[in-house]
């Protein structure tokens, strides 16, 4: 009798633990600064990008925007590009583009890009999954997706010196005023 107390307290414990992390994980609402992605605790954090297409009205974009916002803070060599592809046809195309770079097929929105990596939806798996690659991302060098496009353009010019140029780029740091 004894053991099966100890045991029922243990698997209350772990399943306490479990909700309560996250509760914490979800509840985190940090942005990150323009231009400085978010925050990793390392002083040698290799600076990465990654690029994300969502639509206006989209809630599964609207989850994946705020699990970015939620983990900026851990990662400060990471820089978040995001297009809104509904109302911007420019950002639907450059969409397309990339995920023909990718050898990606599209099928609908949210859509992320790290490293050689792309993703649709947001799952708690894509949400590990992406998690995995900001930390790898942060040790090791990773492509920026728009550079992997213009690579497979034939684009000598890598276009992530060039997006802050691209009409209706919004960046996740900016205030939804300096986005519309």
């Amino acid at each position: 009798m004894n053991t099966n107390r100890i045991i029922l307290v243990l698997c209350s414990m772990v399943i306490s633990i479990m909700l309560v992390g996250n509760y914490c994980f979800a509840e985190t609402k940090a942005s990150p600064a323009k231009g400085a992605g978010s925050k990793i605790k390392t002083s040698n954090a290799k600076p990465f990008t990654l690029v994300i297409f969502w639509s206006e009205g989209c809630s599964t974009c609207a989850a994946t925007m705020e699990f970015l916002r939620g983990v900026a803070p851990r990662f400060s060599s990471m820089t978040v590009k995001d297009y809104e592809v509904w109302n911007d046809r420019q950002n639907s195309q450059l969409m397309s583009r990339v995920a023909r770079a990718y050898d990606f097929k599209l099928a609908g929105v949210p859509v992320t890009f790290i490293d050689k990596k792309g993703y649709t939806g947001f799952s708690r798996q894509n949400q590990q999954m992406l998690l995995d690659e900001m930390e790898r991302c942060s040790v090791e060098d990773c492509a920026d997706p728009l550079d992997v496009l213009a690579a497979a353009e034939g684009n000598t010019a890598p276009l992530s010196k060039q997006a802050e140029a691209i009409e209706g780029v919004c960046s996740i740091s900016k205030s939804s005023e300096q986005c519309k």
